[in-house]
């Protein structure tokens, strides 16, 4: 690694450094086969003596079964069941638009679902306030919120992901941590005649200040230089951002929650490469030829092999035979099973989120007075609210509108749910052993949350059986088919030990005609 100048603004800090490869890992899941099939060798290795045109046919077939994801949106959108909202003390001047908290038309829940969603996926994520500089007035006299709203100038909401806050360094102030220093970088595509450019420049914010650096364009091989561009004053004691943790080892440090997730998600994704490998291999057989010269011998050649329908093939050689071996399957039933194996690891995972840990992690003092027990989600959802009040609390004195910025309501609790991701896995014995009926299973999903309130089982029995036809018969199904001799009729038992194949069934003799 090069070493790092004092006076080079984009400079990354040890903690940026130390994140980069894990949000690598997630990003590349989240973005799914293609961004998987992109990665190539680094989460699909290529085997020592695989040619590389082999490789690439089997990458090419590769796809991915995105449990990161799913299980990402299950959790997020447990938290987010229900709207976010304002409460009454909230200042009117920020409810003014909570309909369009960035400027770009993203409400408050909007906002919030997308600003969770960040940190859920890389441990933690930012939300800077910012607001438009006043215009400057004919008579010189200072700008009013009454200028502000005859302008529509107002404080809006800047999502930061982690990628873009390079470094960040706080003090603990009267017992409340504060950022006192913290670089962003901010990439823009801008349009250069008719093509396009991109432009990366990086904003320095401390209390008080705020510095702007634009990037050169770099020469080959070198370091891309920032050099001031704009700089100016906030008027404010602290630095307008908050920055909201899922997991925290650190400032700026932490592992993102599904990390455990995406390495199952990768191990899955070479398992099944390899297992779709397999079955490429295992359903050609291998013609194979004892005895017998092919393409030339002492004697010349038998003949020129040619594989394939409407082909026969010969030998002079009293002892050639030609035969095709094939794969016996052991194989691919061990592979198989590997893949269940790891799709129910993949599948439970979310669970252990909504588990109650007594004495475990405690999100605000209300949570430490009460001392309950309290699931990763639900600690998760406190400190997010936490975070959203204090960024109202920003946006308050950012806009000069008071110093308090109200409070929220939103879905902190989540008793209903799964308590033990080995809750559902009894369950689903119970009910293949038929211990339980189909009916209490169904309940029970519904009282840990996987299934819906409203769920009705008995409707959707009826759609089930709607959807095949009765018995199971398929010949109703396609009307070409012709029942197999000795098979089962619909709605009748099978007949014990195996179907008899003694040709066309026989036909029976005619009736005798009447004596005259």
């Amino acid at each position: 690694m090069s070493e790092k100048r004092e006076d080079d603004v984009s400079n990354t800090s040890s903690a940026y450094d130390t994140m980069k490869p894990r949000w690598e890992l997630i990003d590349t899941l989240l973005g799914g086969t293609e961004a998987m099939r992109a990665a190539g060798e680094k989460y699909l290795p290529r085997y020592s003596a695989e040619a590389p045109e082999v490789y690439n046919s089997r990458l090419a077939k590769a796809t991915l079964l995105n449990r990161t994801e799913q299980t990402l949106g299950s959790l997020v959108g447990t938290v987010f069941e229900d709207e976010v909202t304002l409460d009454e003390d909230v200042p009117a001047q920020v409810r003014d638009f909570e309909e369009d908290v960035d400027s770009l038309g993203s409400d408050l829940t909007t906002f919030a679902h997308r600003w969770f969603r960040t940190a859920m996926a890389k441990a933690y994520a930012g939300v800077m306030v910012e607001i438009p500089p006043p215009a400057q007035k004919a008579d010189g006299t200072p700008q009013t919120l009454a200028d502000d709203a005859a302008q529509g100038r107002r404080p809006y909401w800047c999502l930061l992901k982690p990628e873009s806050i390079i470094a960040m360094y706080t003090e603990v102030v009267d017992g409340t941590e504060r950022i006192t220093h913290i670089r962003l970088l901010e990439e823009t595509i801008e349009r250069v005649g008719f093509s396009e450019a991109l432009v990366r420049r990086i904003r320095v914010l401390e209390p008080g200040t705020w510095a702007l650096y634009k990037g050169e364009p770099a020469q080959a091989n070198q370091k891309q230089k920032f050099v001031l561009e704009d700089a100016g004053n906030t008027g404010l004691d602290f630095v307008p951002v908050v920055v909201y943790y899922t997991q925290r080892d650190g400032v700026g440090l932490g592992k993102p929650p599904l990390t455990d997730l995406a390495y199952l998600n990768v191990e899955h994704w070479q398992s099944k490469s390899d297992q779709r490998n397999c079955l490429s291999v295992a359903r050609f057989p291998i013609l194979a030829g004892s005895g017998v010269e092919v393409g030339g011998g002492e004697d010349g050649p038998d003949q020129e092999v040619a594989i394939g329908p409407n082909r026969w093939l010969t030998t002079s050689s009293p002892d050639g035979k030609w035969y095709y071996v094939e794969h016996t399957g052991a194989a691919l039933n061990a592979g198989q099973t590997d893949l269940d194996k790891l799709e129910e690891q993949m599948a439970s995972f979310g669970a252990q989120f909504l588990a109650k840990k007594p004495g475990g992690q405690t999100a605000t003092a209300r949570a430490l007075d009460s001392a309950e027990a309290m699931s990763d989600l639900e600690a998760m959802a406190l400190l997010f609210k936490d975070a959203l009040e204090t960024l109202l609390e920003y946006t308050a004195l950012v806009g000069k509108y008071g110093t308090d910025g109200g409070t929220v309501t939103m879905r902190t609790q989540f008793d209903q749910l799964v308590t033990n991701p080995e809750d559902l896995k009894a369950l689903q014995e119970a009910r293949r052993g038929k211990d339980i009926s189909r009916i209490a299973l169904l309940d029970e999903y519904k009282r840990r949350g996987i299934l819906s309130a409203e769920y009705d089982a008995e409707e959707d029995q009826g759609l089930i059986d709607e959807e095949a036809p009765a018995g199971g018969d398929l010949l109703s199904m396609f009307p070409g088919m012709k029942p197999v001799p000795g098979a089962p009729s619909p709605g009748k038992p099978p007949q014990n030990g195996p179907v008899p194949n003694n040709g066309p069934a026989p036909v029976p003799a005619p009736a005798p005609k009447p004596t005259p």
